[in-house]
């Protein structure tokens, strides 16, 4: 929902709350097959997806996934091992937990979890990739006072 001027009040109204998805992350799994998972609304309430054939030139309409959402960053990697890792706050209310979601069938289920943070507090913006050694680096923001960085070795993911 876009923002709209107000003639009567003479002030621009921002939508305090829209449906939408935003801040995609995408990975191919196979020559010109591209899926992306995107972060979504509180009003969506879950973490949405969409695929493409034709190497992202088109989309399909976004659809929801089982994992909830809180209007919070997200971030995937496609492993080398053919896996999915999704780097999120799999909850509806909040950023904690901070988790790692792995997928064994290209995100269409999701049903091994490690969680990174527990804690009451903000663990955000996450951000993750497979380095040449197969470790997992993950970093995200520590209740918005510094930049915390995890390695996680596979053999440690469920």
């Amino acid at each position: 929902m876009s923002a709209t001027w107000d003639a009567t009040t003479g002030r621009l109204r921002v939508p305090q709350e829209h449906r939408g998805v935003i801040q995609p992350t995408v990975w191919e799994y196979a020559a010109g097959r591209v899926k992306m998972l995107l972060r979504a609304t509180r009003a969506v309430a879950a973490v949405c997806v969409a695929e493409s054939n034709d190497y992202g030139r088109t989309w399909s309409s976004a659809r929801l996934t089982a994992i909830p959402h809180s209007n919070s960053g997200l971030d995937a990697v496609h492993l080398a091992d053919g896996r999915i890792v999704l780097a999120c706050n799999p909850t509806h209310e909040g950023r904690s937990p901070l988790a790692l979601l792995v997928s064994n069938d290209n995100g269409e289920t999701w049903p091994q979890r490690l969680d990174l943070e527990t804690a009451a507090g903000e663990f955000s913006y996450p951000s993750i990739i497979q380095a040449a050694d197969g470790r997992l680096h993950v970093v995200y923001t520590h209740c918005r006072t510094y930049i915390q960085h995890v390695i996680v070795d596979l053999d440690d993911l469920p």
